[in-house]
């Protein structure tokens, strides 16, 4: 190979690396997205300090909703979650992890 064939390989790598990057500029340019200024919905976070100790209230479940349940029913159900899990303090991960104060 002459010294002339190594510059023309070295030019079409260039080329084809110029011509990449001008197509995902083009591209870019053409189909971009703009998303709206204000989102569509938003989730109202509770304010909650990390030294405070005070119950915080949750929009779900409501009082009426939790008087309604059958602790009965729901350790029925929960055997079910046991198969994988375990509910123990400090107890081990099984299939899945450990559920010990996951909820309040």
């Amino acid at each position: 190979m002459n010294d002339l064939g190594l510059n023309k390989i070295a030019a079409a790598v260039l080329a084809s690396a110029l011509g990449f990057f001008a197509i995902k500029e083009v591209s870019h340019l053409t189909f971009s997205h703009h998303g709206p200024e204000t989102p569509a919905y938003a989730l109202e976070i509770p304010d909650v300090k990390a030294s405070s100790e005070e119950a915080v209230e949750l929009p779900f479940p409501t009082a009426e909703w939790v008087a309604a349940m059958d602790p009965v029913k729901g350790a029925k159900v929960f055997k079910k979650c046991l198969s994988c899990h375990n509910a123990e303090s400090g107890g081990a991960n099984g299939t899945g992890p450990n559920l010990w104060s996951v909820l309040g």
